[in-house]
């Protein structure tokens, strides 16, 4: 086994202890390589009318957190797999409610994606250009 699968292996086995999720049930689980992945770093913020400045998500090398618009407080922190030029997938803990969430999300553009999380509604995003 070569040194990137077995980091890769030990990086899925922590994340499925660490998220409670069975992460090695997930079908095709797939971590790419940083020269295989399309960023998606960067700021961005929800586009529906509910939630518009409530807060924003700072995305960085596959980590994110999503801060509160008003005084800039962890809302979430989780990582992302993007695992095709339209999809990404989120897995995140809540500050307030201490629940894992993951989220499945379609990058419509380069500037928007779209995710339909495991409990709650779905959100839009826009990425800050």
């Amino acid at each position: 086994m070569g040194a990137s699968l077995a980091k890769k292996l030990i990086l899925l086995l922590v994340l499925n202890a660490l998220t409670g999720c069975d992460i090695l049930r997930i079908q095709s689980f797939h971590f790419m390589d940083k020269s295989d992945t399309m960023s998606i770093d960067g700021i961005w913020f929800p586009t529906d009318l509910e939630t518009q400045g409530v807060y924003f998500a700072e995305f960085k090398d596959r980590r994110f957190v999503s801060r509160s618009g008003y005084d800039k407080k962890i809302m979430a922190v989780g990582n992302y797999v993007v695992r095709s030029p339209t999809q990404v997938e989120l897995v995140f803990k809540g500050e307030i409610s201490k629940s894992i969430v993951t989220a499945k999300c379609h990058l419509k553009t380069p500037l928007n994606l779209y995710c339909l999380p495991s409990v709650g509604s779905p959100f839009n995003l826009a990425k800050k250009s």
